[in-house]
């Protein structure tokens, strides 16, 4: 098969041919492998392998834009080409798209590709599997602790961007993945490393079993109000409150708790989302968004940053499972979405707390949040804190709700959660009503 860049290429000529004014072509190449497992098990399974390739066109054509992916199979890419001129020809006005962007270079970036990654073959890959495995057995053992299933992912993705405005990138990563469900099938642990190096499975397995509460005591809660934990992966979702009012405010305007500090960096060495360039071939940067809570600046894309009348900070993504597909639409989004850690570890911020919760996960459904920035939100697993101990589980999935959480942020933790694309510390949120299934009941 012809090399990536050699087939964005001739995708573009395609494009152009059937008579577009400016065309692009994105060709991605991945590999994952994932290996899953539980303690109920006397060793681990075989890998499944997950394959993906194929090409996304973008055209534009009176100023108009279409997309339309495909697979490299013989017929395909010709067949995109023609589908996206025909979808802009049908497409509503709008003149921003007026053409793609020209070369701009590369941003330099560290620890993203990993040749031991990308040439691991499966035996290799099970028996770093197996002794991730072994070491949280034996850590959980050791404290008497329950259970546990999961994931690790090892992927490797190459990508090609060619345009008609004579930009050419390619670039390409690796990275490992350990996703740990605990006793559920929601929520729990996740590590990510862009590189075996950094993969250290002593520090994940430890990290992964101090994180878990090891209470047996269950205990039925009425409704409550009461300042809560929120491990990274609730954080990770309340973050959308986030984006509505980023969108909604003024650059300068204090939007949340000063103790929020919130960055764009597509840049940080080793980072799970980290690339030289984003998914129009634009170097990435580094964007402070809110700082001490004040809105400092936005992300964008070469379109939106035309229509803005600036220049864009190099965040359009190419969304997919486990990797940047082909087959969605590109939108901006972040490389690597940062909050600031604090100073304090997660053990300390419970140990000052006298009566409250820790909200370690919830459920994939039921997450709510409304223009008037209040949210709710169902626990998976939820905790009671009291006198600065983890005391009892709470019994049920009790719903949790709030008015402008992000406004009463009391503190953030160090040590930040990196997965996905993501690197976030725990997070102390005031004022926050708990729901358990003990309302109305003797």
């Amino acid at each position: 098969m012809a090399d990536l860049l050699s087939i964005a290429a001739e995708a573009v000529k395609m494009a152009l041919k059937f008579g577009a004014d400016e065309a692009e072509a994105y060709v991605s190449d991945s590999r994952t492998q994932i290996l899953g497992y539980d303690l109920s098990t006397k060793g681990p399974g075989l890998p499944r392998a997950e394959l993906k390739k194929g090409v996304a066109l973008r055209v534009i054509r009176d100023r108009k834009l279409g997309f339309w992916p495909a697979s490299l199979r013989t017929g395909h890419v010709e067949e995109a080409a023609k589908k996206a001129v025909s979808l802009a020809k049908m497409a509503g006005n709008n003149q921003s798209f007026l053409s793609f962007p020209e070369p701009q270079g590369r941003t330099e970036v560290k620890d993203i590709y990993d040749d031991e990654i990308a040439n691991m073959n499966d035996q290799e890959f099970i028996e770093l599997s197996a002794s991730l495995r072994s070491e949280i057995t034996n850590q959980l053992a050791a404290e008497r602790l329950h259970e546990f299933g999961g994931l690790v992912i090892a992927g490797t993705h190459k990508f090609a961007i060619v345009n008609s405005v004579s930009l050419e990138v390619e670039e390409k990563g690796t990275s490992l993945t350990f996703d740990c469900f605990g006793d559920g099938r929601m929520g729990g642990y996740s590590h990510t490393a862009r590189t075996l190096r950094e993969f250290r499975i002593a520090e994940i397995a430890e990290s992964y079993v101090q994180d878990v509460p090891s209470v047996t005591k269950v205990e039925k809660i009425g409704m409550e109000k009461a300042s809560c934990v929120l491990e990274p992966k609730v954080v990770q979702r309340l973050l959308g409150l986030l984006r509505y009012l980023v969108n909604a405010c003024k650059v300068g305007e204090k939007i949340v708790s000063e103790k929020i500090t919130q960055i764009s960096d597509g840049t940080l060495p080793g980072g799970p989302g980290t690339a030289s360039v984003d998914g129009e071939g634009i170097p990435t940067t580094r964007t402070i968004i809110i700082e001490n809570g004040v809105l400092r600046g936005h992300i964008y894309d070469y379109f939106s940053a035309l229509m803005a009348g600036t220049k864009s900070t190099g965040n359009l993504v190419r969304s997919g499972y486990r990797s940047q597909g082909y087959d969605q639409e590109p939108r901006i989004g972040f490389q690597n979405l940062i909050l600031k850690e604090g100073k304090k570890s997660k053990e300390q911020m419970i140990q000052e707390i006298d009566d409250g919760f820790l909200i370690w996960s919830t459920h994939g459904g039921g997450f709510k949040m409304d223009a008037d920035q209040s949210f709710s939100c169902f626990a998976h697993r939820a905790y009671r804190i009291r006198n600065g101990e983890i005391v009892s589980l709470i019994r049920g999935h009790p719903l949790i709700f709030g008015q402008k959480p992000l406004d009463n942020v009391c503190q953030l933790t160090r040590k930040p959660l990196r997965a996905l694309n993501y690197i976030i510390p725990s997070m102390l949120v005031g004022g926050l009503t708990i729901v358990g299934d003990g309302v109305g009941t003797n």
